[in-house]
């Protein structure tokens, strides 16, 4: 039974307000914002996480090299983290399939804490570049 309520909202069977403009109650509207909320906080943690595993990178690269022309960098195209070796991508948020976790039942439940750090898969996928780089002879 939907009962009018201070003209603004309607009361379902459960005592549930439920806003008229948009049908959804504070309760899945709290729901909804706390779920945006964790998922930008991923989001945050991610970016941050691929930026500081890039600016140790290049700490590396600068420290051994003493050259600052071939580096990492990263980007987005506003759906996904891009991550680039001497302009050649070699990560991208998107597709983090080859980043492996540590047993098949972490991979089955989606277990990110228990997967290769960003920093370990970035490092691989760059010395991944570096050897074929190497085989080229002029």
């Amino acid at each position: 039974m939907v009962g009018e309520m201070n003209g603004t909202f309607q009361q379902n069977i459960r005592g549930n307000q439920i806003d008229k403009k948009d049908g959804f109650s504070e309760g899945v509207k709290i729901f909804v914002q706390t779920v945006k909320t964790k998922r930008s906080i991923k989001i945050m943690d991610l970016i941050k996480e691929v930026e500081e595993a890039i600016y140790s990178i290049n700490c590396d690269i600068y420290d051994q090299t003493r050259s600052d022309y071939i580096y990492l960098t990263s980007n987005s195209n506003g759906f996904c983290i891009i991550v680039e070796f001497a302009d050649i991508q070699i990560w991208n948020s998107d597709d983090d399939s080859d980043r492996p976790y540590f047993s098949e039942k972490d991979e089955e439940e989606g277990n990110e804490e228990n997967r290769e750090s960003i920093e370990a898969h970035l490092r691989k996928k760059t010395m991944d570049e570096l050897e074929i780089l190497n085989k080229i002879k002029l």
